[in-house]
Order: structure tokens, then C-alpha cells, then sequence
């Protein structure tokens, strides 16, 4: 269950988890078994996600969208090109440091508002990218949910 299944939050408003967006989130994260994701709660679940997707795209499961990483990742990236007004490369190696991510966006270039900009961006890049984050929109139906564990 998302934070706000009708939330107006953005996949970036999610993904960087901050208030008061976090809170009217309509996405769930989920990462695929085995993946080096960060845990962000106590208890595991399982969503039977080709499933969910294959009924979501024969019409049984309405009212719900599923974001795969790449889809993710490219929303980040939109709105890291938005913010420099230019395709930008925002990758950063896995488990950069946030001080070594500073001085990347500072190496960029831009405004110090920009430049803040575009660091959470890398940081929010590396972690959906660590995480494998698969995005869900809406309620998950019960009968595609395993747990929890």
C-alpha cells in the first residue's frame, strides 16, 4: 500500500523520500530478490510482479502501473537534464561517497542551487541503480502478495 495511492508525488519525489512529497506518494518501491537494495522497513513481502504486469496488460488489474529500473532511472535523469537546461551525465560509481558526489556536481559547473540540484539527483541515481528499484503505482491487489517475512 502506497503512502497516498492518489498522491500526486513524482517517481523523483519518491525515490529522494523527503516530506511533505513522501507523504503523498502514490508508488511502492520494490527491488528483485537478491539485489544489493537497502532495506527501508522491518518485514519483507513478495509482489508476483511478472504477474501483476502480464494482468495489468490483458486489462484484469486496472488502476495499477509497474516502473522498471530503467524507467526509473530515466525519470532521474530527465529531471537531472531539466534542472542544467542539457542532457547531463549524472552516473556515478557504486557506493560513491556523498562528499566525492559534491565535488562531482561542483565540478559541473552550475549555480550553487543547480549544483545542489544535481547532486541529489547522482545520489538518487546510485541508490535506485544499488537497489534495483522496480516502482509500483497504486494498490497492489492482495492475491499478487506474499508475506510478510
Amino acid at each position: 500500500m502506497p503512502a497516498n495511492p492518489d498522491g500526486k508525488a513524482t517517481i523523483v519525489d519518491h525515490v529522494v523520500g523527503r516530506e511533505p512529497r513522501k507523504s503523498d506518494s502514490p508508488y511502492t518501491s520494490t527491488s528483485k530478490d537478491g539485489a544489493d537494495a537497502k532495506d527501508y522497513g522491518g518485514k519483507t513481502i513478495r509482489v508476483d510482479l511478472p504477474r501483476l504486469m502480464d494482468d495489468i496488460a490483458n486489462g484484469k488489474v486496472q488502476g495499477v502501473e509497474v516502473y522498471s529500473p530503467k524507467e526509473v532511472e530515466a525519470s532521474i535523469q530527465a529531471a537531472a537534464d531539466k534542472i542544467a537546461g542539457r542532457p547531463i551525465d549524472i552516473s556515478v560509481p557504486p557506493r560513491t561517497s556523498y562528499e566525492k558526489i559534491r565535488e562531482m556536481a561542483e565540478g559541473l559547473g552550475f549555480s550553487k542551487k543547480k549544483t545542489a540540484s544535481l547532486e541529489q539527483r547522482m545520489k538518487d541515481m546510485m541508490h535506485t541503480r544499488r537497489d534495483s528499484e522496480w516502482l509500483i503505482k497504486g494498490i497492489v491487489p492482495k492475491d499478487y502478495i506474499t508475506g510478510p517475512f
